[in-house]
């Protein structure tokens, strides 16, 4: 069977670090960006299975992320959101984009694999 390819984009290096090595004990294969500007890039010569994005980074939040990776025309990519923010607005936000999935900081293991897997046989 092949290995799904997450590509995972949060600022946090040391919580990205932690989630990564889980997903890849999982035995994903797991693209990390720390910044939503390279994880576009990397977007124009690779499709990953399913991506994960931080709401708060500088330069890009995850929103302007999420428009951006929009406009390749990559819209069969299951979307999940990573966020320490549950905000009422943001959560608004979300649903004007049409993003159902988020996940929030901290994340249990087991919540986080289920959310993956739940996405991946959408």
């Amino acid at each position: 069977m092949k290995k799904a390819i997450i590509l995972f984009i949060d600022d946090e290096i040391v919580l990205a670090s932690k989630i990564k090595q889980i997903l890849e004990l999982e035995d994903y294969f797991v693209q990390y960006e720390s910044s939503a500007i390279i994880a576009l890039d990397y977007l124009k010569e690779n499709i990953p299975d399913l991506i994960i994005c931080d709401i708060m980074m500088p330069e890009m939040d995850g929103f302007e992320f999420y428009e951006e990776f929009q406009k390749l025309g990559l819209t069969n990519i299951p979307f999940v959101f990573l966020t320490a923010n549950n905000k009422v607005a943001d959560m608004e936000k979300r649903t004007n984009l049409g993003i159902e999935d988020y996940l929030t900081k901290p994340i249990s293991r087991i919540d986080l694999l289920k959310a993956i897997e739940i996405r991946l046989n959408k």
